[in-house]
């Protein structure tokens, strides 16, 4: 598989989206290199400056796994999507892979 991005010396490896127009989101998927990660999501709305925070640690998912994180309510009105990626397998120095990044 092809690498999108890689964080060289980054753990969390942080990816933040602007959208122009705000999105409603039901989830978000993310495809790694293989590693123990923890995903922390922050949702931010035009009206919401702090961000509304969602995290889950994930192990022993195999080869780059495809981790999809569901929101247990649509979140609406979306203007920045932050993900940092933590690979749990190394300390601060890390080469994070990130192989695709999805949202609905």
């Amino acid at each position: 598989k092809s690498t999108l991005a890689r964080g060289k010396e980054a753990n969390p490896f942080i990816i933040e989206i602007y959208f122009d127009t705000p999105q409603d989101l039901q989830q978000v998927s993310i495809t790694t290199g293989s590693m123990d990660t923890d995903l922390k999501i922050i949702l931010t709305t035009s009206n919401n400056n702090d961000g509304k925070v969602f995290q889950k640690t994930y192990r022993q998912q195999g080869d780059d796994p495809t981790t999809v994180y569901e929101f247990s309510e649509t979140q609406k009105q979306i203007s920045k999507l932050r993900l940092e990626i933590r690979n749990l397998n190394d300390g601060v120095v890390s080469n994070v892979h990130i192989r695709e990044v999805d949202w609905k």
